[in-house]
Formats: structure tokens, sequence, C-alpha cells
């Protein structure tokens, strides 16, 4: 499945308009499942913004976890949304590590 590059920015856009919302209603575990999440958008849409080639498995692998933290926010259990979200944060993190690591063509 090929994401379109103008999903990201408005995915981003109603996760801010979200956080905002959660942040002024919401408790410390709830606050830092946001940040987490929102982390994780970031870092995901760094690698897709680069345009170079990146192992497509590590890179769905990170955005099957961002989904993973978002539908347990939905689901009120945000350590487990915080923990996803950490992991597709750190799994985007790596890509872009690698990826600037790597020779240039």
């Amino acid at each position: 499945m090929v994401t379109r590059p103008w999903l990201w920015p408005i995915l981003a856009a109603v996760a801010l308009v979200m956080a905002a919302v959660m942040l002024i209603f919401s408790g410390d575990a709830e606050r830092q499942a946001v940040a987490a999440i929102l982390q994780a958008q970031r870092d995901i849409a760094a690698v897709q913004e680069v345009h170079v080639e990146v192992d497509p498995a590590a890179l769905h692998a990170a955005e099957a976890d961002l989904s993973a933290a978002h539908t347990a926010f939905n689901e009120k259990r945000y350590e487990a949304a915080r923990d996803a979200a950490l992991k597709a944060s750190q799994a985007a993190q790596k890509l872009l590590a690698n990826r600037s690591s790597a020779p240039n063509r």
C-alpha cells in the first residue's frame, strides 16, 4: 500500500488539534501518549519526506506501530498507546540514521 504524500500533513494537523484538546482536558498518561504519538508522526513523516530508498518493510512496521498507537489511544489504553508510539518513533529514527550513515550513491 502506497501512502499519498499529502496524507501525513493532514493527519498531523488533525492530530495536533486533537492533542491540543486532549492536553486541556486530559490526565498525565493521556498527555504522554499524545506527545509520543505526535513525535512518532513527525519521525515517520521525516522518513517519508527524504524521498530516498529505505527498507519498505521497516517503514511499514513503523506505520503499523503508529496505527496501533492510535487504536490503543482511542480505546483509552494510554500506556499501550505510548509504548506503540515510542516503538514507531524509534523505528523511524533508526531508518533515518541508517539512511544518513549509508554511502551516497
